[in-house]
């Protein structure tokens, strides 16, 4: 991950340069840059696995406390989106069978980045709505240890795994924007998450290639304009 680190070390670089020199030119009025933090997330399950096997005390939504950093560049009633999204969760599973059982317990690390479009729809002094198109690339490592046991013969086995995996996904949805004091917004986004991986280690085939997740809350956060 450290090619993902030093990605989003130049792009809260560029954060903090790029207002500077925004505010220093003669930019028109109807051109903003804004920043921003998403503090919180609420979406079904990231991870998607075979049918063999079922969640230990797993949800079907869970909450997402990492913070990502996010900017867009405004032009009137269009802006270009960018944002950096970081989740890790430890993960196990096992099957229903008695005679004959199988189990993965394991961490998820999943880091993506997202390129973006979006269109206000409604836009007052103090609240702001607007529809998006988020397109990125998703780079995950599931590690943990594979087990079975057979209960007729008393045998079990327990061995490593380090899956890692690329994969590519759109998500449109929709968004609000609510004024608090001076340039600072509460941002909420819903979006739907549509992913295929175009490459992964994974021989038992333990994450399903193709991803559709809803995202009831995809960004919760606050952003700063200038």
């Amino acid at each position: 991950m450290k090619y993902l680190k030093s990605i989003s070390l130049h792009l809260v670089f560029i954060c903090v340069l790029l207002p500077n020199g925004i505010s220093q030119s003669s930019i028109e009025r109807n051109k903003e840059f804004e920043i921003g933090i998403d503090f919180a997330r609420i979406n079904r399950d990231w991870i998607y696995y075979n049918s063999f096997l079922y969640p230990v005390n797993g949800n079907d939504y869970i909450v997402d406390l990492i913070p990502s950093v996010f900017v867009r560049f405004q032009h009137g009633n269009n802006a270009l989106r960018i944002k950096i999204e970081y989740f890790q969760k430890d993960y196990a599973f096992t099957t229903h069978s008695y005679d004959f059982s199988m189990g993965i317990d394991g961490n998820l690390y999943d880091s993506k980045i997202l390129f973006g479009y979006q269109r206000s729809l409604i836009t007052t002094r103090s609240i702001k709505a607007y529809v998006f198109t988020d397109l990125g690339c998703s780079f995950y490592r599931y590690i943990g240890t594979q087990s079975s046991f057979n209960g007729w013969t008393l045998e079990g086995t327990s061995v490593p795994f380090n899956i890692t995996g690329l994969g590519l996904f759109v998500q449109p949805g929709i968004g609000f924007k609510i004024k608090t004091i001076n340039r600072l917004w509460i941002n909420v986004e819903s979006s739907l998450f549509l992913g295929k991986d175009i490459t992964n280690d994974d021989e038992d085939q333990i994450i399903q290639d193709k991803k559709f997740i809803p995202r009831p809350l995809s960004l919760l956060g606050l952003s700063y304009s200038f």
